[in-house]
């Protein structure tokens, strides 16, 4: 899984795409830009949908499932994909620790 990493380039040429109540501005799935910090992030795909889920109001722990599904990954590798990108989002601070321990507790 491609980790989140900060653009150097010149702002995109795509499209934006705004989602409700959302700090983030989505353009395609190639990057995403943080209204907040006013950073941009070139992501990849999955992370894309990943971040998407989490706009629609997914529940953290319920990311490993929904990337099983969608990628038709074996359950230990999406749960492995899904814990280095929460604590990629922990380390850019676009998720807190909290959020990071609820989605290991199980339900």
């Amino acid at each position: 899984m491609a980790r989140l990493k900060r653009s150097d380039g010149s702002r995109p040429s795509l499209q934006k795409e705004e989602t409700k109540n959302s700090q983030l501005r989505f353009y395609g799935d190639e990057f995403v830009f943080n209204t907040a910090s006013g950073l941009f992030y070139r992501i990849s795909p999955t992370t894309a949908f990943l971040l998407r889920m989490l706009e629609d109001g997914a529940k953290t722990a319920d990311l490993p499932g929904l990337l099983q599904s969608r990628y038709q990954l074996s359950a230990a590798t999406a749960s492995h994909d899904v814990a280095l990108f929460l604590n990629d989002l922990t380390a850019l601070q676009l998720l807190s620790p909290a959020q990071l321990q609820s989605a290991r507790r199980p339900s």
